[in-house]
């Protein structure tokens, strides 16, 4: 039997005085052991980045004001690759938008908190590297023959950041703009149920390589470094960059130039990106210290607590979050299209598929070329989004000019 083994979940009830960062680390220690002992394959993080994400998720129930548990989703199962029904083990239900209300720190629901956390996170060491999705639906293999597979079943599952308005749940189903796209696309092949795996950024192309999604439908930007690991379909989303800050956007932060001028100063910004996401390139090369954030939701979070002066992500997005909101501490800059050592960054984003399913993804393309036609049909499936006219990709820009890094200007 390996060390931990004797751990039961009742062991997880301590005392109110015992919620303490320091006493929650040292009672989960025991079950984390047995985690990863007896299901190493199938961690992705380490016992400390495990227990520092349980602590966290349970002192912000007991010490803030949100009504929002833990958007990441993370346990022993590996978050990076979605593995699980929703890309991970969540230890409530996701709110993707911030609902405030007033309380006050409870022990017992402290408590509960904790139980549900390590019975959560023992019975990700069961071993299970199940590829079921919602719906019962588990990815087809890789290569060809897919696309067949995939009308036989009469399903695809699509793998889904949670990111509005790109693909995000609402009221338990997925919608947004990219699963608009994906429902008429598919749809059109005769795969007419779309299901959904809601997946940490980091963790999309990794899933995808593991079967455990078909696609990515979450308006990823093409880049050389993605193009690597996984295959795009022609650009679907044109998008730029915003920076969401406090109301009144104290620091006087307008673009990721103006966060360096200030930076190099001396003065103290503290900016957040999307780890994986596009603008935590561009503060790389520009060499901005940044905070990293799982979601789009944490990033609203970290600015609105004061943890960070901004978060940099596309416009769309931070306008969507801030319109939903409006109770929130947070405002959102004018858009703006980074420049990278004088070159303006062409933000693209489209499907991800998986190398080897050419078929499957030259369909999708035939498809989303009569969606690009015209203004008019590309609205008629995005428009109810927010999406406008400027998001519609230029039909001379190519995916294979931006996986090299040279897209047209």
């Amino acid at each position: 039997m390996p060390a931990g083994a004797g751990f039961t979940a009742k062991q997880a009830l301590l005392p109110p005085g015992s919620l303490t960062s320091a006493g929650i680390r040292a009672h989960l220690l025991h079950a984390a052991s047995f985690c990863q002992q007896s299901n190493a394959p199938n961690i992705g993080l380490s016992i400390d980045s495990f227990l520092a994400n349980v602590i966290n998720t349970i002192l912000s129930v007991t010490t803030t004001h949100h009504d929002r548990v833990g958007s990441a989703s993370h346990g022993c199962r590996n978050p990076f690759t979605g593995s699980g029904a929703r890309g991970g083990l969540a230890i409530a239900p996701r709110k993707r938008f911030l609902m405030k209300r007033s309380i006050t720190r409870r022990p017992l629901l402290a408590t509960g908190v904790v139980l549900a956390s390590l019975s959560l996170a023992l019975s990700g060491c069961a071993g299970s590297t199940t590829t079921e999705q919602p719906g019962g639906s588990a990815a087809a293999p890789a290569g060809e023959g897919k696309l067949q597979a995939l009308k036989d079943k009469g399903s695809i599952t699509v793998a889904i950041a949670g990111e509005a308005p790109y693909s995000y749940e609402e009221n338990g189903e997925p919608t947004g703009a990219t699963i608009a796209l994906a429902k008429k696309i598919f749809g059109d092949m005769g795969i007419k149920e779309v299901n959904t795996v809601l997946v940490d950024w980091n963790g999309l192309i990794p899933g995808l390589t593991a079967n455990r999604s078909d696609a990515v439908s979450a308006g990823m930007s093409i880049l050389p470094e993605r193009c690597a690991n996984a295959d795009f379909s022609d650009p679907e989303i044109m998008y730029t960059t915003a920076l969401m800050t406090q109301k009144g956007n104290p620091k006087g932060l307008s673009d990721l130039d103006s966060v360096k001028e200030k930076m190099d100063a001396g003065e103290d910004i503290k900016l957040a990106v999307l780890a994986g996401g596009i603008e935590a390139g561009y503060a790389d090369s520009l060499g901005l210290e940044v905070q990293s954030v799982p979601d789009a939701q944490t990033g609203m979070d970290t600015v609105d607590n004061g943890r960070a002066d901004a978060f940099a992500m596309t416009a769309i997005s931070l306008n969507f979050m801030a319109d939903e909101n409006p109770d929130a501490n947070v405002e959102v800059t004018e858009a703006f299209v980074q420049e990278i050592d004088g070159v303006p960054q062409i933000g693209a984003g489209a499907t991800v598929f998986a190398q080897g399913d050419d078929e499957l993804r030259e369909a999708y393309n035939e498809g989303l070329a009569k969606i690009t036609e015209s203004e008019e049909t590309y609205l008629a499936v995005v428009g109810e989004y927010g999406f406008t006219a400027e998001n519609l990709p230029p039909k001379d820009l190519t995916t294979e000019e931006l996986c090299e890094g040279t897209p047209a200007p």
